[in-house]
């Protein structure tokens, strides 16, 4: 596609678009690809990047990541910092997938140990796993348990034998952000989510056995600290989020920023998928209340709160999936050792590893 003509290279993995792009934008967008990814990029990418960059109270840049493409409001893949006095916050900029991540499980195993049972083990987890749109997990709970768990996020699931406390350990703010209040959360969003605790879901979601073979393990220091140490060593990776309860939540704080937004604060939009309200506002606080705390610290409190407020709870906790692979290790003999390796919302850090399946094969199983 046709690059912005104001786009300037800052270096080969950097791009800016100065604010004379647009008008009303009030810094530079920044959008961190090689040509080639930047080429590839839909030209809503550089529309809604520009737009995020319009916000009140947006410091410094409007950025968009190497995987951005078209989202709502901003571009997935966007990141806006915003001063926690002047800013705003805006569910387009948070999202609809609320809380939605990658998680990599470690075994011990080989590549060679596992092909001669692969087939077996996708079965397996494909049986085991929860998939699909409306699909509901082994979990079973009232509307009132499930405002409960959205409240005690990680911790809830742990608790109850579905997770390790060594997830807590390597989730951010232990998996629960203090001060959450589900009773922000409407009667609607309860009802979309409830059953849906222990399932991955469909569209980008995933459940993947890969392979971290050596000549893809570019940095080995952080690839030993996270546990890949054995050479083909054979991993989970699942991407999970909140789906229909998330998307909801996003819905409904979406159309009360709209009522607000330019008749009691004056702020003007590019784009109505961009409603906000500003931080320190009460309509922020009903927002962000239910899912984060005004006791973090300032910096993580006005940045990270773009993309971190709802602990649904573990939605991707390791436990259904852990429980899945043991009790086939054990059946076969091999013990296997699981270790949460680490859990972002944002990104994977471990990314290249390969794919062990194909075919049909591959679209029975991990990517259920």
């Amino acid at each position: 596609m046709t690059l912005p003509h104001d786009i300037r290279k800052i270096s080969d993995t950097v791009w800016e678009i100065p604010t004379r792009f647009k008008k009303g934008m009030q810094v530079p967008a920044r959008i961190y690809a090689t040509e080639k990814l930047l080429k590839d990029m839909d030209e809503g990418v550089f529309d809604q990047v520009t737009n995020v960059a319009t916000l009140p109270g947006i410091l410094k840049y409007a950025y968009c990541m190497p995987d951005g493409h078209w989202g709502y409001g901003f571009p997935i893949g966007g990141v806006a910092p915003m001063d926690a006095e002047t800013g705003v916050i805006s569910p387009g900029g948070i999202g609809f997938d609320v809380n939605c991540g990658m998680r990599l499980v470690l075994t011990s195993l080989t590549y060679d140990e596992v092909k001669p049972n692969l087939h077996r083990l996708v079965d397996t987890l494909f049986e085991r796993v929860p998939a699909g749109v409306g699909g509901t997990g082994f979990v079973k709970l009232s509307q009132d348990e499930f405002r409960t768990v959205v409240e005690e996020g990680s911790r809830w699931c742990v608790d109850r034998g579905y997770g390790w406390d060594e997830d807590l350990e390597r989730t951010e703010e232990g998996g629960r952000i203090s001060g959450a209040d589900a009773s922000k959360i409407s009667p609607k969003a309860v009802q979309r989510g409830y059953r849906q605790i222990g399932t991955l879901g469909s569209g980008n979601h995933y459940l993947e056995i890969q392979v971290a073979r050596p000549d893809n393990v570019f940095d080995p220091k952080l690839a030993k600290a996270m546990g890949i140490t054995i050479p083909n060593q054979v991993v989970l990776m699942f991407h999970c989020g909140s789906r229909g309860f998330g998307h909801q939540v996003a819905t409904d704080y979406l159309q009360s920023f709209l009522k607000v937004m330019e008749k009691k604060y004056g702020i003007k939009i590019l784009d109505r998928e961009l409603a906000s309200a500003p931080f320190r506002s009460p309509e922020r606080q009903d927002y962000f209340f239910p899912t984060s705390s005004e006791r973090t610290r300032p910096t993580w409190d006005s940045i990270r709160s773009m993309m971190w407020p709802i602990i649904p709870l573990n939605l991707k906790s390791t436990g259904w999936m852990g429980h899945s692979v043991r009790s086939w290790c054990t059946e076969k003999g091999r013990p296997v050792h699981l270790v949460p390796a680490w859990r972002d919302s944002l990104r994977c850090t471990m990314s290249p590893a390969n794919r062990l399946l194909s075919g049909e094969a591959w679209k029975r199983g991990p990517t259920c």
